[in-house]
Parts: C-alpha cells; sequence; structure tokens
C-alpha cells in the first residue's frame, strides 16, 4: 500500500477527477433542462381521505383555490355511463361574487373518455391564479350518474401548463455559474470557517426552500411540534373512528390531535398530483415541490379556519429537540410573516444553528475541518439539517461532541484541570440534548471517551475514586435533571424502559441466535448500503467524495485495534438502535419500524475521530482534489433533486 500511494501523481489524479466533475456536472445540467423543457401539464387535486360515489342528484358546490397561472380544465370525478342522459348546469363564481363561468350542457358532452367523470374546460375564462372559488353543479336534469364525494367535498382536480420553463432552467444555469465561482474562490482562499458559512447559508436557503415542504421523514410532525410552543396550542387526546381509525399511529385508544389553521395544514398539500387530506402518515409528506400552489397561497387571502391533524409520538415531547426551529418561528411570528412560510422559516432555524456548532467544531479542532465539509455535503446529511427533522439537529451535536475530543487530545489538556471545564460543560449541555433526543445515541457520547488514551481514562478514573462525595453530588445532580426531562416528555420514559428488555425478548433471543444474528448484520449491511445509493443523485455520478474520505482516514500510524475497536463501536451502536426500534409489545422480528439509514448519519462523525488527515502523499491528494468532490456533489445533487422534486 505505501509504495502504491508513493507512485501516485498528485496532478494526474486532479485532471482525472477535473474532468470527471466537469463531465458529471454538464451530464447533469444537460438532463436537468431537458426534462424542464418537456414538462407538459401538471395537475393539483386535494381529496379527503375517504371517498366514496354518490348519486349524483340535486346540486353540488364545493370551493377551491384557482393554482396554475394558466388553467385548462377542473375534472369533476364521477362516473358517467352511456345511459346517463341530461342536461348538466354549471356555474363558477368568485369569492366577490361575480360569475367566471356558467353555462349548460348535455352530460354526454362533458364526459372525459379517459378519466371519467366532468371535464369543464377553462382555459381562457378568466381564471386567476390565487383566487378562490365555488364551483356549482346541478344535476336536477341529469340520471344515471355519480359523483364521487368525500366528507361533503366533490373532488376536483385542477389542470394547468407549467408556465415557469424560463425561470427552472435560468435557476439550473445559475446553479452551475455559482457552483464553478464557489470552485475558483475556494481554491484561492480555502476551505475555512467563513467559507463554510458562506457556502452553507447559500446552498442550504436553496434547499428550504425548493425542497418539497414536510417531505423528510416524519417532517410534519416535527414541525408541529415546534409550532405548538409558538402558537400555544394544546394537542386533544380523542378516539379515532370509522375508515381513518388505525391510519395514525399506535395507540389503541385515540391519538393526541392538534387543530392549526388551514395555512399550517395546507403546508402538507403543496405537491401536486393526488393530495388527501386525512390523517394518515401518508398524509404527511409531499414528494414533490409545486411552486404554483405555493404562489396560489400567497396570493390568496388566508382562510380563518382550522383542521385537525394527527400530532402522534410528538404532541408530548418536551421543546429541547425543536429550540432552533421555535426560536427563529417566534422572531418570524413578531415580524408577521404569513403561517404558510412557517415551515421554511423552521427549517431555517435548524440549519442555522447546525451551522454555527459546526463552524465551533472547525475552531476547536482544525485537523477535522475537511471531514465536517465533507459530511455536511453528504446530501442525505444536508437535506436532514435543513429540514424540520431534529436528526439533522444530532448531526451537528454529534460533531460537536468529536471535536471536544479531538481538542483536548490535540491540545494535551489535562482532563481534570480548569482549562477542561468549559469543554466539559459544553459536553453536559449537548449530551442532554442527545439524551433527550434519542437515548442510544449516549452510547457514542460516552464512548468518545476512549478517544482521549487510556492514561486519560484512567486519570479521570481515578479522580471519581479520590473523590466520591463530589462524584456522587454530580451524579445525583444529572439523574434529578435526567428525571426532570423523563417527566416532561414521556416517550423518553418509553425510551429508557428499552435497556431492560421484556422476558420474551431474552426467551425469544436465547431461542433464535442465528435468526438474530443474520437480522442485526443484514441490517446494518443495508443501511449502510441505503446511505450510499442515496447520495447518487439519481444514479448520475458515483461521488469522489467517497475517495476523498478514504484517502483522509489513511492514518500513517493506525493501530489495528484501534480501527477494529471503532468498528465495533459503531456496529453496537446500530445494534442498540435496532433494539430500540421494537415495541415492548410480544416482539416481531421479521420488521422493525422507524430504522433507516438516516440513523447512521450521526455515526459517521466516529470516523473523524480516526483523523488528522493520513500521510503527507494522500493527504496532499485529499487537500487539492476535496473541493473538486464538493463541487460535484454539490451541483449534481442540487441540479437533479430540484428537477426531481418539481416533476
Amino acid at each position: 500500500m505505501k509504495e502504491f500511494l508513493q507512485k501516485l501523481d498528485v496532478k494526474k489524479i486532479g485532471y482525472i477527477v477535473a474532468a470527471a466533475a466537469v463531465l458529471s456536472v454538464l451530464i447533469a445540467g444537460v438532463r436537468g433542462i431537458i426534462t424542464v423543457q418537456n414538462i407538459g401539464v401538471l395537475t393539483y387535486n386535494v381529496q379527503e381521505q375517504h371517498v366514496g360515489p354518490v348519486e349524483a342528484t340535486g346540486v353540488f358546490s364545493h370551493g377551491f383555490l384557482c393554482v396554475g397561472e394558466d388553467t385548462i380544465a377542473l375534472h369533476i370525478d364521477g362516473v358517467i355511463e352511456d345511459t346517463t342522459v341530461g342536461n348538466l348546469v354549471y356555474e363558477i363564481i368568485d369569492s366577490e361574487g361575480n360569475i367566471a363561468l356558467s353555462g349548460e350542457e348535455n352530460i354526454q358532452n362533458v364526459r372525459h373518455d379517459v378519466y371519467g367523470g366532468v371535464w369543464l374546460e377553462v382555459q381562457g375564462k378568466g381564471l386567476v391564479q390565487g383566487v378562490r372559488y365555488i364551483l356549482t353543479l346541478d344535476f336536477s336534469d341529469v340520471e344515471n350518474m355519480q359523483v364521487y364525494v368525500g366528507q361533503n367535498h366533490m373532488c376536483i382536480r385542477q389542470f394547468y401548463n407549467f408556465t415557469h420553463k424560463t425561470l427552472y432552467t435560468c435557476i439550473i444555469i445559475a446553479i452551475i455559474a455559482m457552483a464553478i465561482v464557489w470552485l475558483v474562490m475556494v481554491y484561492k482562499k480555502g476551505y475555512g470557517p467563513v467559507m463554510y458559512l458562506v457556502t452553507t447559508l447559500v446552498v442550504g436557503i436553496f434547499v428550504i426552500f425548493a425542497m418539497p415542504a414536510v417531505s423528510r421523514d416524519d417532517e410534519y410532525r416535527h414541525f408541529l411540534r415546534g409550532y405548538m410552543d409558538v402558537a400555544k396550542i394544546q394537542p386533544v387526546f380523542e378516539k379515532v373512528t370509522g375508515g381513518e381509525s388505525g391510519l395514525i399511529g399506535t395507540q389503541p385508544n385515540g391519538e393526541n390531535m392538534v387543530d392549526v389553521p388551514y395555512e399550517i395544514n395546507e403546508i402538507r398539500l403543496l405537491g401536486y398530483e393526488d393530495n388527501f387530506n386525512g390523517y394518515g402518515y401518508v398524509q404527511e409528506q409531499n414528494q414533490f415541490f409545486n411552486i404554483d400552489k405555493l404562489i396560489a397561497e400567497l396570493k390568496a387571502e388566508p382562510l380563518d379556519t382550522t383542521h385537525r391533524v394527527a400530532a402522534t409520538g410528538v404532541a408530548l415531547k418536551g421543546n429541547g429537540s425543536y429550540l432552533p426551529q421555535i426560536m427563529v418561528m417566534k422572531v418570524a411570528s413578531a415580524l408577521g410573516v404569513r403561517a404558510i412560510l412557517f415551515h421554511h422559516v423552521a427549517r431555517f432555524g435548524q440549519l442555522l444553528v447546525c451551522i454555527l456548532m459546526e463552524l465551533l467544531a472547525m475552531k476547536l479542532a482544525p485537523k477535522m475541518k475537511e471531514m465536517i465539509w465533507l459530511l455536511a455535503f453528504i446530501p442525505n446529511a444536508f437535506l436532514l439539517k435543513a429540514s424540520c427533522n431534529p436528526d439533522g439537529f444530532m448531526i451537528s451535536i454529534m460533531i460537536l461532541l468529536a471535536s471536544i475530543f479531538v481538542w483536548m487530545k490535540d491540545n494535551k489538556v489535562d482532563v481534570i484541570s480548569l482549562k477542561a471545564i468549559p469543554a466539559w460543560m459544553l459536553y453536559l449541555v449537548l449530551i442532554y440534548f442527545v439524551f433527550i433526543m434519542k437515548v442510544p445515541y449516549m452510547i457514542i457520547a460516552v464512548g468518545m471517551f476512549l478517544y482521549l488514551g487510556k492514561d486519560n481514562v484512567a486519570k479521570a478514573w481515578n479522580w471519581i475514586k479520590n473523590h466520591k462525595k463530589a462524584t456522587v453530588g454530580i451524579g445525583v445532580g444529572i439523574v434529578v435533571a435526567g428525571l426532570a426531562v423523563v417527566t416532561a416528555l414521556k416517550d423518553t420514559l418509553l425510551l429508557v424502559l428499552y435497556f431492560f428488555l421484556p422476558i420474551n425478548y431474552m426467551e425469544y433471543i436465547a431461542g433464535h441466535p442465528l435468526e438474530i444474528a443474520k437480522l442485526f448484520v443484514g441490517k446494518w449491511i443495508e443501511m449502510f448500503i441505503n446511505l450510499y445509493s442515496g447520495m447518487k443523485g439519481e444514479n448520475l455520478l458515483p461521488y469522489p467524495i467517497l475517495v476523498v474520505a478514504i484517502l483522509l482516514m489513511l492514518k500513517k500510524q493506525q493501530p489495528i485495534i484501534k480501527r477494529v475497536w471503532f468498528a465495533f463501536l459503531f456496529g453496537l451502536m446500530v445494534m442498540v438502535i435496532v433494539l430500540v426500534g421494537y415495541t415492548l409489545t410480544p416482539p416481531d422480528y421479521g420488521q422493525i419500524w422507524g430504522i433507516g439509514y438516516r440513523y447512521l448519519l450521526p455515526f459517521m462523525v466516529v470516523g473523524t475521530l480516526c483523523l488528522p488527515a493520513g500521510n503527507e502523499k494522500t493527504e496532499k491528494i485529499a487537500v487539492q482534489i476535496m473541493p473538486l468532490a464538493i463541487f460535484v456533489t454539490m451541483t449534481v445533487t442540487l441540479i437533479t433533486w430540484f428537477v426531481r422534486w418539481s416533476v
């Protein structure tokens, strides 16, 4: 290996990576522009969770917000048979009572051959984006027809032309241009804290608005918890019956619900295609970004109505995990920001705090600088930090935790000296957040002590033995604080109980060791593969960021036992998370709910403890090609995801 590394030509490697980077960015840009230019007709439909056919008799009336700038048609879901006869009378009235469109047509003339139901041509009829209309259909003269209705609302789907092709093309070109400028600047100025601040803020603000609202896992529920604190909303525990039962959570006797303003409910309806306005988990995630819907909502006057939504799993949690979001939302509330934008404001709050924590980590441990840059631009990690999911907050907490130990070791700080007190105070603050957010992560928070080396660990242990009363006092204080948190956070108490496995768990594990081993190993591998497969930006590019990370971690003198220890620690933490994924009911070891590759992201910080960079050869290579790696990762990801989110 050493001979191979010594033969490497730094310039040749740089040229190869540069060529690959330019080619990848060009391919992504061209494909993105072609895709945008091919966008044609989009649809938007807000539909209740449970919709059923009813006989089309009498008058049906329902309001809708005009979403598209160039609306083509309104489609009313229904069934028109060959035997359906009669004339349909229709009328569209705006919010001021003016008639925008009215008429009478034979029911067979407004029948759509592909979609079925009623098709009303409205292009060029004066419908205005952002205006609320009421559509009235009179079926008094119609026989043998059904209309699909949910919660007394007709299913009205809007068809409209995508009118933002030029804007989107300019955005793609701007992404590439700004990335090139960034690349030139970073080679001139280096990738220090100031450049990091500017880069992550610019990229982050773009992601906050381009990424579909509440598109990350559980993001809407997490956003609700922060918003509840800002708006002083109390949850309502109720039994959900009928078709909604069983869709929203795990509580057999009912669920925690909250009544939110109209615009807060609309945040989860900012996608396009079919949107289901119900309680279920699928109703809490947008898969696409509908710029027309957001523009229409901002143009329209907000309705003075509320909607009841599920706050399963977060309603009773404390606000510690959401402090960054809450603080910025309170400022936005005082400034009179529209509620429809509160979700984006909350995202910015979390992102800003994450960036500041990582800047502090760079100051404490300069040799972690390169790895912090790499960790920041792993797409899945960046998306989490720019979301309302506190898992992104946890990533930055773990980075800052690691920097504390690197600072102490590099500066040869005595672990029991006065100089170490600020570091330990910061450490206690950080592990408080770790504890209230995800108890199993305490393993890595405590395990980092081992990075200080056996001499420092032994010294700390001796101090504990020689100051038993002080240790007990500190311990009692931590326990009391922990109990106070647990009392406030009932869900955290449940997590603590996982450390004491029920007897049926133990019996199953003892009786099925091979199955358990396969499950743990398989899940570990599966999550790790998903982590990196999620980095490929629609498979346009195998990111050179991984090559840079490997070069950085090739230490000149890295004892094998230390590598083995970190691998063991990493695997142990993942296994504990898997255990926590089980419920306290009789175990179902074939399925683990709530476990995804995003839980691995904070553990990647363990790799930073294997730094500094490798030998002189690998360090020189890594430092030169790292900006290229970040350039291509950032650019290709932004282009491909921006286009994918929008079409």
